[in-house]
């Protein structure tokens, strides 16, 4: 899985990007599923995709870029001041200074992108109406609630990476942030060389008519973390626990260990997870193993516990490490 995200994603800074063929018809549909309504309106497949292939294209709907060191009320008013007053000229290239392209807040409303409900709006509404900072006191009514829609919408439906100086920059796509996401994701944001605006969507396996269209919120290395820590990470950025059909399976395909099955003699054997009912990101990743074909025990009770001895040594390594950007794209 890791390996087929980095064929198709290239590094921060590479030049090995999607080329810029003719316009063709987008091949994914906007839905809602009313059984599922948390979802949102999310992406599927039109019809069906072959691996490699080009999903949709579309330019960016606004770009941000902020100082990266700005936190509660400050980063909010920073992001507003952006995109209301410091709009930048077409002609200067995105991210090369504090300020925002594209979209008006007016037409970033028109989007009508997914906001994350009200008891996010009210978190953001406390931070900065609660401060006791004197610039707060001056804010309008109006312009308080212009910030707690930029943060909801931002939060939400942004993607994140670093850019120069320091700054942070944010991405919203008319269409791309509408896909959901996935720890076994089924395509990759990609940029389009020479259009610095336009990135697109590329299928990372075939996908069926119908699918929805899933990528992972964060950089590659990130889905080498267990389920229990990449479930964690999720619910302190994006506030969910993740349900995709990798977090939800009693076995880690990530987590394949060389030990023979006690059952059918298969040469593997898998993880079980334990966050798979929801556990937290402190879980034991990994407290047992079973052979993926019979469902048996490790052949050498032993060997599997030294191995598992060893998981759990690796996964206290990782869990300390900082939470990643959205993406690593490099600027366009």
């Amino acid at each position: 899985l890791v390996q087929a995200l980095r064929l198709s994603r290239p590094p921060p800074g590479s030049s090995r990007r999607l080329g810029a063929p003719a316009p063709r018809m987008s091949t994914v549909d906007v839905v809602d599923d009313p059984e599922r309504p948390w979802l949102g309106r999310f992406v599927r497949a039109a019809r069906a995709a072959a691996s490699g292939e080009e999903l949709l294209r579309e330019p960016y709907l606004a770009f941000v870029s902020t100082p990266a060191d700005l936190h509660g009320w400050r980063r909010h008013a920073a992001l507003h001041d952006a995109v209301v007053s410091h709009r930048c000229s077409a002609e200067a290239r995105a991210g090369s200074a504090v300020g925002s392209w594209g979209a008006t807040l007016h037409e970033i409303r028109d989007a009508d992108l997914f906001l994350g409900g009200e008891a996010l709006a009210e978190g953001f509404r406390e931070e900065i109406l609660f401060s006791t900072d004197l610039e707060v006191a001056a804010l309008s009514a109006e312009q308080v609630e212009d910030m707690v829609y930029l943060a909801c919408v931002f939060h939400q439906s942004s993607f994140s990476f670093p850019g120069a100086d320091g700054r942070r920059n944010d991405l919203i796509f008319p269409t791309i942030c509408r896909a959901n996401h996935s720890c076994a994701p089924n395509a990759v944001i990609v940029p389009c060389v020479g259009e610095p605006r336009l990135s697109a969507l590329v299928a990372i396996r075939p996908i069926a008519a119908g699918e929805a269209i899933e990528i992972c919120y964060f950089p590659t290395q990130y889905l080498l973390r267990s389920t229990a820590q990449r479930r964690s990470v999720l619910q302190r950025k994006f506030g969910f626990t993740c349900r995709c059909a990798r977090c939800e399976a009693p076995l880690e395909a990530a987590r394949r260990f060389a030990l023979r099955c006690g059952g059918c003699a298969a040469p593997s054997l898998l993880g079980v997870c334990s966050a798979a009912d929801g556990g937290d990101g402190d879980a034991d990743v990994t407290r047992s193993l079973r052979c993926e074909a019979c469902g048996g025990a490790p052949q050498d009770a032993a060997a599997a516990s030294e191995a598992l001895a060893e998981e759990r040594a690796v996964e206290a390594l990782l869990a300390p490490l900082e939470d990643p950007e959205d993406l690593d794209l490099p600027a366009p």
